[in-house]
């Protein structure tokens, strides 16, 4: 896990700051058994199912997966970076950060930030001021009161105007001192095409400041006030500023998104400054209709809870569409809002107010019934046809739940909605999946492509339950890790996450031969984090470990025999079909699997 500081601060910071009580600051929990039980912050439920195990260091949520050290914890709940949250924790424990060794290279990197956003936060500040109080914004202000926008959330926004001069704000910066490139690569500037000098990308529009989640101004996005395109101009890509990794109003709403556990996400700058002073604080804005993966991943630091608001037209729909793959994709709960009358969420609080945009939350469709919905608009539902491609849409997304229970009650509302014969189509539905689905099933709409695998199965397989025990049993007993090194462990799992999980293992085992689940899990990514928190939760006991370890190897290379017996199969069917003579080498190599294979299942 890159980080800025040395393991040994880490590890500091980490021993004086334990997770029980840096948890209990954000959650209450209660002791039962060995554990800290809570409800979970990340996403909304009623029956906690959130542990913390105080012996080993972790967190673990049972009902949305998420999992990790305390700085994992941090991280996700405060929506920080690691360096981040280890600097807040060891803020919290009264531990002096240590000053940063810099290169030449990273200082001037650092001085030249510093310097940009001290030019973005001035020029806010330039504009703001115009808005308030210049006579030529006197057009601006009418069009913020004409939409109804008070004079406190002008200021809570910073909104503000950039004059009509084709270099008003450059000049300014001259003036304060501000060389011409570092105006230039905040982006609020050009060079000039012909000539010498500088002119303002921003003239003769109302101003947006863009914050990251600390507060600070990053860029920008301006409205016209007449029919001069583009209607909307955002900041460019610059060193601080890339619309893909932010989301505009996040720094404001991240109190009412703990609050509520939910965050619903809009298309534009007015849906969510207006949600906001209606009261409605949970709303923040994809800076136009292009959600990303990353910011998918930005909001899934706060919560698991994400409601889309996109306009009713047919790009916000498209938008909603892609929304929902990518967040779905992440495990997001994902809701959608259906804005009646085909307004935007601007316009419908404007005129409907606080209470009837709540109640589109509270009714809000889920994924498969807004899938279902968008399936039925494209087909003629009365017709054999039609009934027969809305099923062919919406058999393989429910293939994607891992609940069965949802998938039954989705299952009877499919066929009450369509007309279908419920005990036919659930007939078709146990037909598909008895075999393995067709990639062609795979839709776009789910953000797979067509070569993805089919979804894992429901229940953990026997050899990932091995991988999982193995895991456990190296970090309770330190003596297993060389017996599984010896074995070639790594060359028989499968699964990627405990893939990385045991090597990181094997590395702690080489360094310091004390391995402990917090110096392995320290290193680790956040989402293989998460898994071995899922391992550790999921207690097993074992009367003796070493023999348990050498089951679990033994059924593991008995898994991958039968993995490589099933490409050798292959092979031999495919020489047959062509006429051609299997080579040697292939045939005995596969003699001698299933003789191994056979000798295994008998002495099991």
């Amino acid at each position: 896990m890159g980080n800025t500081f040395k393991e040994e601060f880490i590890e500091h910071v980490r021993s004086q700051s334990d997770i029980v009580s840096v948890i209990n600051d954000y959650v209450t929990l209660k002791r039962k058994g060995r554990n800290y039980w809570g409800s979970c912050p990340f996403h909304g439920e009623k029956t906690p199912s959130f542990s913390v195990n105080p012996e080993k260091q972790f967190f673990y949520c049972f009902g949305c997966g998420a999992g990790g050290n305390v700085f994992n914890f941090i991280s996700k709940q405060e929506g920080l970076s690691f360096v981040e949250a280890v600097k807040k924790l060891a803020q919290r424990a009264g531990i002096p950060i240590p000053e940063e060794e810099k290169s030449p290279q990273e200082r001037q990197r650092e001085q030249e930030r510093s310097e940009q956003l001290a030019v973005l936060k001035y020029a806010a500040a330039l504009f703001h001021g115009s808005l308030v109080k210049s006579a030529a914004a006197e057009t601006a202000r009418e069009y913020l009161k004409s939409r109804g926008i008070l004079p406190q959330t002008i200021e809570k926004f910073q909104l503000g105007y950039a004059p009509a001069e084709w270099d008003a704000l450059y000049r300014q910066l001259q003036r304060k001192g501000v060389s011409p490139p570092i105006i230039e690569k905040t982006g609020l500037c050009l060079p000039r095409t012909k000539g010498a000098g500088y002119y303002d990308r921003f003239r003769s529009r109302i101003m947006f400041p863009i914050h990251n989640t600390q507060g600070t101004v990053i860029g920008f996005g301006g409205r016209v006030l007449d029919d001069t395109q583009p209607k909307y101009l955002n900041s460019p890509e610059t060193a601080l500023f890339n619309k893909r990794h932010q989301l505009y109003g996040l720094c404001f709403a991240g109190p009412a998104i703990k609050q509520t556990g939910r965050v619903v996400v809009v298309e534009g700058y007015m849906d969510v400054i207006t949600a906001h002073q209606q009261g409605v604080s949970e709303v923040v804005a994809s800076l136009g209709t292009a959600f990303t993966a990353e910011q998918a991943k930005l909001l899934l630091k706060h919560t698991y809870n994400i409601y889309i608001g996109y306009d009713a037209d047919a790009a916000g729909q498209n938008a909603t569409l892609r929304g929902l793959g990518i967040l779905s994709g992440l495990g997001a709960n994902v809701s959608v809002l259906s804005v009646p009358e085909g307004k935007d969420p601007d316009e419908f609080i404007r005129k409907r107010g606080k209470e009837a945009f709540l109640a589109l939350l509270e009714n809000a469709q889920g994924l498969i019934p807004y899938y279902l919905a968008q399936a039925m608009a494209g087909e003629e539902i009365n017709s054999p046809a039609g009934k027969a491609n809305v099923l062919k849409q919406m058999f393989p997304l429910l293939a994607e739940l891992k609940n069965e229970v949802e998938i039954d009650e989705y299952l009877r509302m499919i066929a009450g909605r369509i007309n279908v014969d419920e005990a036919a189509m659930r007939r078709m539905w146990a037909k598909l999946m008895g075999k393995k689905l067709p990639l062609d099933h795979k839709t776009v709409i789910l953000g797979k492509n067509s070569g993805d695998a089919a979804a894992e199965p429901k229940e953990a397989s026997a050899a990932t339950t091995a991988e999982q025990d193995l895991i456990r049993l190296m970090l309770e007993e330190t003596t297993v890790i060389p017996l599984a090194m010896q074995e070639n462990l790594l060359s028989m799992v499968n699964t990627e996450s405990h893939r990385q999980i045991i090597d990181m293992i094997f590395a702690v085992f080489r360094e310091q031969k004390n391995v402990t689940v917090q110096a392995v899990d320290m290193r680790l990514q956040e989402a293989a984090c998460a898994v071995l928190s899922k391992i550790l939760a999921e207690e097993r006991g074992f009367d003796d470990r070493h023999k348990a370890a050498e089951g679990c190897i033994r059924y593991l290379r008995y898994n991958q025999r039968q993995q490589r017996i099933a490409v050798l199969e292959q092979i031999i069917k495919e020489s047959e079909l062509k006429g051609v003579t299997v080579a040697n080498d292939i045939l005995t190599e596969y003699l001698q699997l299933v003789r191994d294979s056979k000798l295994f299942t008998e002495n099991a």
